[in-house]
């Protein structure tokens, strides 16, 4: 949509400067009902959002265990971003008001998740238990 905009607005200003003067002067052009401003505005929030996620969960898992579960749930948030995108590209998905909806929600969800199995699989291990056992 933004990209669309863009051009519908580069094709209005190159067919504008064909106009002769008197005839730019006297009559306005403008866009209605153009919604890629908040689509934009939307992108920007969901990038906002997505880096104060990682920076609180990892300071909020950082405090509560240790540094291997921190990195992994902070490196989970981006990592599945990036697979999300990678696959809407791939099936030809635009990014609308739904998905960035989706999206954001999708990230409360994703920390929740991540938080909960990075501290059942730490727990055992700050209880003593090895890492791995040869007679398993």
């Amino acid at each position: 949509m933004i990209d669309t905009t863009a051009l519908v607005n580069q094709t209005v200003a190159d067919a504008r400067a064909e106009w002769s003067p008197e005839l730019q002067a006297a009559v306005q052009i403008g866009t209605s009902n153009d919604q890629s401003r908040a689509l934009a505005t939307m992108v920007s929030q969901l990038e906002g959002s997505v880096l104060k996620a990682i920076a609180l969960v990892m300071i909020v898992v950082l405090a509560s265990l240790e540094t291997r579960p921190t990195l992994l749930v902070g490196f989970a948030i981006p990592t599945s971003f990036l697979l999300c995108f990678a696959l809407l590209a791939v099936m030809g998905i635009t990014i609308s008001s739904i998905v960035m909806f989706g999206l954001i929600l999708a990230v409360g969800m994703l920390v929740d998740g991540a938080i909960v199995v990075v501290e059942y699989a730490d727990k055992p291990l700050t209880d003593g238990l090895a890492r791995w056992r040869p007679d398993r």
